[in-house]
């Protein structure tokens, strides 16, 4: 796997654990900043964590110079995608009572997961092992 689907994997799961810890241990200043509800708070936080230390261990793998099962990497874009349906979801479900922050914070996360699921596949899957 060449250097570039290395970095997109690694961005990938960084940017999930750190999301996803950053919304577990401070939800009730999320709540705050964005008017969410806590529980579904913690649910998006939980569901980054969890992606984050799927989307590593990938990551962790290509750069152990181990080969990573294309199923694998099109389960990662297919999460990608549908994360960004679930903001988008959000986004109109919530409108009314979150912030302009919050809003802000569920579109430029759709959009980065989004990106992150065509870079995956334009990138990434092409160099996995069938």
């Amino acid at each position: 796997m060449d250097h570039r689907a290395k970095s997109i994997l690694a961005v990938d799961g960084c940017g999930g654990l750190l999301v996803g810890a950053a919304v577990l241990l401070l939800p009730d200043l999320f709540h705050a900043l964005y008017e969410i509800p806590r529980a579904l708070l913690v649910v998006m936080g939980a569901t980054n964590l969890t992606y984050g230390v799927y989307s590593s261990t990938l990551a962790v793998s290509a750069f152990k110079r181990e080969t990573v099962p294309r199923r694998w990497v099109t389960l990662l874009c297919v999460a990608n995608l549908s994360w960004t349906a679930v903001c988008a979801v959000l986004l109109v479900y919530l409108a009314g009572t979150i912030t302009a922050l919050g809003a802000a914070h569920l579109a430029l996360e759709g959009l980065y997961v989004a990106t992150l699921a065509v870079l995956e596949y334009r990138f990434v899957r092409p160099s996995a092992r069938p």
